[in-house]
């Protein structure tokens, strides 16, 4: 289990922290890994925030947050693991999580209990420790999740887990200020050496899947969806590796205090 959780709850296919996450206020994000945040009792900390670019173009100024720590021996008391959209006291009020480091463990701990059967069929909770290898190297990369075969007809498959925070697949509320110009940070150099390196295992017979996660209800139906049409080199490297056999999945998990749930996932068209 992750340090930063106590258990899996099954019945609510959850994960619960050790410590409930604190709700708070951003003041405003000075540049993107800190933002300025008021607790509740008035204190005004500096906080992490751990997505190295743009969160779908918004302003984040004012809005609330949910945060964890405080932590010791850091230049920043704590981190921010979720931002609020809308009204806390509104219907459709949610949480987005933001925390894209922490998102592989919460795929890896689903995947350990054997809860992501349609994707990787061969995991149970009793094997899982000898099927599950995660950050494994390939090649020049190194992929999210390596699932070996329970039988020889089984495919082995390799998982690559990324996190959009670019653009959010989900409906803004207004009054949230959103920049026109939100797909316009850079794609770094290592996604396409992970692509080419799956390319090469898939040309080997074994299975690749592309799995986009998301920390709140997202709206995305379709993998052409995930094209970031700004990018056109990596949007046509992604569609030649598909159109060879890469699976496009998608995995949908809801964060508030408590803890991390799984609420879906499924195969895109």
């Amino acid at each position: 289990m992750h340090s930063s959780f106590s258990h899996l709850d099954k019945a609510q296919s959850k994960l619960i922290y050790k410590t409930k996450l604190t709700q708070a206020k951003i003041i405003n994000r000075p540049n993107r890994y800190v933002a300025i945040i008021e607790l509740e009792d008035g204190s005004i900390v500096r906080g992490h925030t751990p997505v190295g670019g743009r969160i779908g173009g918004l302003t984040l100024d004012s809005l609330p947050c949910l945060i964890s720590g405080p932590y010791t021996g850091r230049s920043t008391d704590y981190t921010v693991e979720a931002i609020g959209l809308g009204e806390t006291d509104s219907p459709s009020f949610q949480w987005v999580g933001i925390n894209q480091g922490a998102v592989n463990a919460y795929v890896k701990e689903f995947l350990l209990a054997g809860m992501l059967p349609d994707l990787a069929p061969a995991v149970t909770e009793a094997n899982a420790v000898t099927l599950v290898k995660p950050e494994k190297k390939l090649g020049s990369s190194r992929i999210d999740f390596h699932i070996g075969s329970s039988t020889p007809t089984e495919k082995e498959l390799w998982i690559e887990v990324k996190t959009p925070l670019i653009k959010l697949h989900t409906v803004i509320p207004e009054g949230i200020p959103v920049k026109t110009d939100y797909a316009s940070d850079a794609v770094g150099a290592r996604m396409p050496k992970q692509l080419n390196d799956l390319f090469s295992e898939l040309q080997l017979g074994k299975r690749v899947a592309l799995l986009a996660a998301f920390v709140y209800e997202n709206t995305l139906k379709t993998s052409n969806e995930l094209k970031l049409r700004d990018n056109l080199d990596l949007d046509g490297l992604i569609d030649q590796i598909r159109r060879q056999g890469m699976e496009s999945w998608q995995i949908t998990f809801a964060i508030d205090a408590e803890g991390v749930q799984l609420r879906s996932y499924e195969l895109l068209s």
